[in-house]
């Protein structure tokens, strides 16, 4: 199965989409950021009220992202037959329910100070960018292994999109 033939839900925009173009979106944005290099990710439109956000909680929310994202790509790397893609979908069900455990948490950076959200979103972007072209090749992988027979997996990359 070809990269071109496998198709996304985007929730965002209620549209299918290739995951080529979808990868290819995320690649140009994570360029367009690194490349102007300066300047705020998030722009400070307004203040945030500081008070009663608990920074220190936010921050660890941020960071276990981070670490989801590398594993993720560990367990779509660790497919390498219909045992192994059950397995990864087991785990990767769990993350997702872990992320959207994290998701109160990480939510509350809209009320951090413009310096805590862009040193955030920063790490976030630079996690995420070393680990596109392992999670790339992986999922292209996958796809062209249709998945070794795992509806789980299927089902699992479906929930993540």
């Amino acid at each position: 199965m070809s990269i071109d033939k496998f198709y996304i839900y985007d929730r965002v925009y209620s549209m299918r989409v290739t995951v080529k173009t979808f990868l290819l979106g995320i690649c140009c944005m994570a360029g367009v950021v690194y490349a102007t290099g300066v300047g705020e990710i998030i722009p400070s439109l307004s203040e945030y009220p500081v008070g009663g956000v608990d920074v220190e909680k936010v921050e660890a929310a941020y960071d276990e992202l981070g670490k989801i994202q590398v594993r993720i790509v560990e367990l779509l790397e660790s497919a390498k037959d219909r045992e192994t893609a059950d397995a990864a979908a087991e785990e990767l069900f769990f993350l997702i329910g872990r992320v959207e455990e994290l998701r109160p948490d990480y939510k509350k950076i809209e009320h951090c100070d413009a310096d805590t959200r862009n040193r955030l979103m920063r790490k976030l972007l630079q996690d995420s960018a070393a680990v596109g072209p392992r999670k790339k090749a992986a999922a292209k992988a996958l796809m062209e292994h249709d998945f070794y027979g795992s509806e789980d997996l299927k089902d699992a990359l479906r929930m993540m999109m």
